[in-house]
């Protein structure tokens, strides 16, 4: 996650439970430990960034002298793997749902949910205007475009979408899916219809 306009570069190390800063020569200049497994990392403010950790809730994490620090924690009733944010709403992927919820922790709704695997509903993000919400379903090999109120607008498929892992959408809303399952990058057009192999 790069932060504007300070510049730092943080990043979720996942198998030794750390938040890392990264310097402009990308060496780890402050590190935070963390409770839970961290699965994601969203952008909330020029200097503050959420990562859901698993089983632990959603820990806000901000950027102070050069140094990390850990800020207020939310607790859920359900995992938290995937994470967006947009104008102080929170989209919450739990393993087999994706929830709407405000910044302080209050769920707003379950926008959708998909019982067919404890990774279905893995990784969310969102149209840089917050209309759409991308959903890659790692078990099913998919990727969905939701309306900001849940409502399904497509389905994607691919041979070359297995176990859909990253997601990214660009500023410009150029939609970034990674692909574990067959080692490639596709971008999907705005509308989650269209693709083209990187």
């Amino acid at each position: 996650m790069h932060l504007q306009p300070c510049g730092h570069v943080i990043v979720v190390d996942f198998y030794n439970k750390k938040v890392k800063l990264l310097n402009k020569s990308y060496n780890v200049s402050s590190h935070i430990d963390v409770s839970g497994v961290p699965c994601d990392i969203c952008q909330i403010t020029s200097s503050e960034v959420a990562v859901p950790l698993s089983d632990e809730g959603v820990q806000f994490i901000s950027v102070s002298n050069g140094q990390l620090v850990n800020g207020r924690k939310l607790h859920l009733p359900h995992y938290a793997l995937g994470i967006a944010h947009h104008q102080g709403a929170l989209y919450i992927t739990s393993g087999n749902a994706l929830y709407h919820y405000n910044m302080t922790g209050t769920l707003v709704k379950k926008l959708y949910e998909d019982t067919g695997g404890s990774t279905a509903v893995f990784r969310c993000a969102l149209s840089p205007d917050g209309e759409r919400i991308f959903v890659t379903i790692l078990s099913n090999h998919k990727l969905l475009t939701l309306a900001k109120d849940g409502g399904l607008l497509s389905t994607f498929t691919d041979s070359d979408l297995q176990q859909p892992r990253g997601l990214h959408v660009t500023p410009d809303g150029h939609v970034l899916v990674c692909a574990a399952g067959s080692n490639t990058v596709i971008q999907v057009d705005h509308e989650g219809k269209r693709s083209w192999r990187l």
